[in-house]
């Protein structure tokens, strides 16, 4: 259902650039951080707002957001993680 919704293009190994098209377009930048508990940041613009996906194993252990539309915003970030975490081990070797 949310593949189409959910667009994720591959700037280079750790960058992508996001697209989650639903009644408000997100446009956004994503980077993938591997440490001891993997993480990937989103950047919007337009609306403003910083996410986090924190992973352990390949588990979501934490997603937040603070920005523009919060609630909203973090609510259909929480339904698309599973994705984009499947999509970006698919492509990657996080």
């Amino acid at each position: 259902m949310y593949r189409k919704t959910i667009q994720l293009k591959k700037v280079n190994e750790v960058e992508w650039t996001l697209c989650i098209r639903d009644n408000i377009m997100l446009r956004g930048k994503l980077k993938v951080i591997i440490y001891l508990l993997e993480k990937i940041e989103i950047t919007f613009r337009n609306p403003d707002g910083y996410g986090v996906i924190e992973l352990n194993q390949g588990k979501i252990l934490n997603i937040s957001y603070k920005g523009i539309l919060e609630s909203k915003i973090k609510e259909k970030l929480t339904q698309c993680s599973p994705i984009l975490v499947d999509t970006i081990k698919e492509k990657t070797c996080f």
